[in-house]
């Protein structure tokens, strides 16, 4: 089974990179009901846990909830113990595009670009509003709707220097504003990164589910891996770029396949009934989907019991996946 080899290795990044929940004292972000009961929010934190803190961390607690920073350690923890307000969640700075249909997008993109050609033929400048107003469909498909516009249009016309301009000033404004989304990825990145390492898994997870560690956010990422390999030695930020780097990796091997994507986020819940309420709707939107995933689970089942080499530690917990899977199964038409 050279297929779970290689599903062990993923895994066993993910859960390298993001070591099992050791409940920490943070409130979570709000996620929709069926995802694992790890991720749901908790109204207050216990004393004894706010006591394990050192004071900066209680401070960064009683901003984050618009709670007075002043005063000792133990009026900090009162202060915390009795407020039922849970932290702002983390959102975005930038909004991410929303998916466009390619055939309107493409469409839009080509007038965009007319409209472009005739505004500087006018000799007038092309305001930001008009680029924005079209943004999602410059970035439908990582860009790749605008370069087949261009490459059609130039084609049809090669000597048209003011539509090589046009294509010219769009194209650096979709990488512009890809850069500045992607730095708002890393920038959410780092932020969690700083609440744990529980925190940094539900985030990379839904930044995964958002479809925004996509080529762009790759490229900045290895952009600034060149950037600090020719300066001099920080071991931290080396350790951060490899860390994000080898998550988005693993990441996207988990999204190139529905089972294995659907496998790597069940075994992240962390009991049958949290992993129950994932799995659910996840079978039920496609029976032929339920079938494969079943078949697909008593393989990496199998793989990870035969695995004697410790090559299905990444696998761990996958007893529980098949066991629900089962029961679930039974629920559904054969």
């Amino acid at each position: 089974m050279p297929q779970f080899c290689h599903l062990a290795a993923t895994l066993g990044l993910i859960a390298a990179l993001a070591p099992p929940p050791l409940r920490p004292p943070y409130v979570q972000r709000a996620r929709a009901p069926h995802r694992c009961a790890r991720t749901r929010l908790r109204a207050t934190d216990s004393t004894e846990e706010l006591l394990a803190l050192r004071k900066p961390m209680l401070v960064e607690r009683c901003r984050e909830r618009g709670l007075p920073v002043s005063g000792t350690k133990a009026e900090l923890v009162d202060r915390l113990s009795s407020s039922k307000a849970p932290p702002p969640p983390i959102e975005p700075s930038r909004p991410p595009a929303n998916p466009a249909d390619p055939a309107l997008a493409d469409a839009a993109v080509d007038l965009l670009i007319t409209e472009i050609v005739e505004t500087q033929r006018r000799n007038e400048s092309v305001s930001p509003e008009l680029l924005g107003s079209k943004v999602d469909q410059l970035l439908s498909k990582e860009g790749a709707v605008l370069e087949a516009v261009i490459a059609r249009r130039l084609a049809a016309d090669p000597r048209n220097v003011a539509l090589a301009n046009a294509a010219a000033l769009v194209r650096g404004y979709v990488r512009a504003e890809q850069r500045l989304r992607a730095r708002d990825v890393m920038r959410e990145i780092l932020r969690a990164a700083t609440l744990g390492a529980e925190y940094l898994d539900a985030c990379f997870g839904d930044l995964a589910e958002a479809g925004r560690l996509d080529a762009p956010f790759r490229r900045y990422v290895d952009d600034l891996a060149a950037q600090q390999a020719a300066k001099p030695g920080d071991g931290l930020l080396d350790r951060v770029i490899a860390i994000v780097r080898d998550r988005v990796d693993a990441e996207a091997k988990a999204e190139a396949s529905p089972e294995l994507r659907c496998l790597a986020r069940a075994l992240r819940c962390e009991d049958d009934a949290a992993t129950r309420a994932f799995l659910e709707p996840e079978l039920a939107t496609s029976l032929d989907f339920a079938q494969r995933f079943e078949a697909y689970v008593a393989s990496a089942a199998a793989f990870a019991s035969s695995a004697d080499d410790g090559g299905g530690g990444g696998l761990a917990g996958v007893d529980r996946v098949q066991r629900v899977v089962a029961e679930l199964r039974r629920q559904m038409p054969v």
